[in-house]
């Protein structure tokens, strides 16, 4: 678990189904993480997403790191 930094669920998800094989697992879970994944996603407010995304719609890199923070929170545009 400190090694891919995943919680304990998924962990023992992502074990249980490579048959405890921890280099496949280990691979599969990089190579995919989030089809292992058994944490439950943070709740989003949208409210805040829109004034963030308001506040800073017109400067293209402000942009950008919104987005690039999305991507590293693992949300997808489509859920808000």
């Amino acid at each position: 678990m400190a090694f891919t930094q995943a919680s304990e669920k998924t962990a023992l998800h992502c074990l249980t189904v490579h048959d405890w094989k921890l280099d496949v697992a280990v691979d599969n879970y990089f190579q995919v993480p989030e089809r292992y994944s058994r944490d439950s996603k943070p709740s989003l407010d949208r409210r805040k997403i829109e004034q963030i995304f308001n506040k800073y719609k017109g400067c293209i890199v402000c942009v950008i790191l919104v987005t690039t923070a999305f991507n590293i929170l693992m949300v997808d545009f489509c859920d808000i």
